[in-house]
C-alpha cells in the first residue's frame, strides 16, 4: 500500500522535494489512524447506527478538512490525500477481520459506508457545489439506515443470527 500513495504523490509534479510530501502524506494517514482511534467508541454504544453514523460524519469533514488545507497549502493532489485517508481508516481494521471474518461481518457495512463518505467527500470538494453536498449528505444518510438494515438481514440469514438495534428497531 505504501508504493500505490508514493506512485500518487508523485504523478503529477516534477522537481519538488518528495520526502516533504511523503511526510505529509504520513501525517494525513497518522491523522486518519487517530481519527479512527477516538471515534472508535462510539461503537461500543448501545446502537451500531450511531457508531456508523459517528463515523461516517467523522470521516466525512476530516477528509473535506484535510483536503482544503493540504491541497491549498501544500499542493498534494486529491488522489494522495484521499488515498492516505483510506489507508488509515482501515489499517487498523484488516487485522481484526482476518483474524475473525465471521465476527466482524455485522460491522462490514460502516467500513464500507465509512470508505464511501471519504469518496463523496472528495467528490463534493471537486465539485465545490451546494448540491453534491445536499447530495452526498443525503445518499449517506441513506446508506447509514436502508443499507446497514438490509446488510444485517443478509448477515443475519448466513450466520443464523439476527442484529436488533435496541434503540431504533424496536
Amino acid at each position: 500500500m505504501g508504493g500505490f500513495l508514493l506512485k500518487v504523490v508523485t504523478d503529477d509534479v516534477e522537481g519538488y522535494n518528495m520526502a516533504k510530501d511523503k511526510k505529509r502524506i504520513a501525517t494525513i494517514a497518522g491523522l486518519s489512524v487517530i481519527l479512527y482511534l477516538i471515534v472508535m467508541f462510539t461503537r461500543y454504544t448501545k446502537s451500531i447506527y450511531i457508531g456508523t453514523g459517528c463515523y461516517t460524519v467523522a470521516y466525512f469533514a476530516f477528509t473535506l478538512s484535510a483536503l482544503h488545507y493540504y491541497r491549498k497549502r501544500y499542493e498534494l493532489s486529491v488522489k494522495a490525500i484521499a488515498a492516505a485517508i483510506l489507508f488509515g481508516s482501515i489499517i487498523l481494521e484488516i487485522p481484526v477481520r482476518i483474524l475473525d471474518f465471521d465476527g466482524t461481518l455485522f460491522s462490514l457495512a460502516g467500513t464500507v459506508i465509512v470508505c464511501l463518505a471519504i469518496i463523496l467527500a472528495v467528490l463534493s470538494y471537486a465539485e465545490k457545489r451546494v448540491s453534491v453536498y445536499v447530495l452526498s449528505v443525503v445518499v449517506l444518510f441513506f446508506l447509514n439506515i436502508y443499507l446497514q438494515r438490509t446488510w444485517f438481514d443478509i448477515i443475519g440469514g448466513y450466520l443464523g443470527s439476527a442484529y436488533r438495534d435496541p434503540i431504533f428497531m424496536q
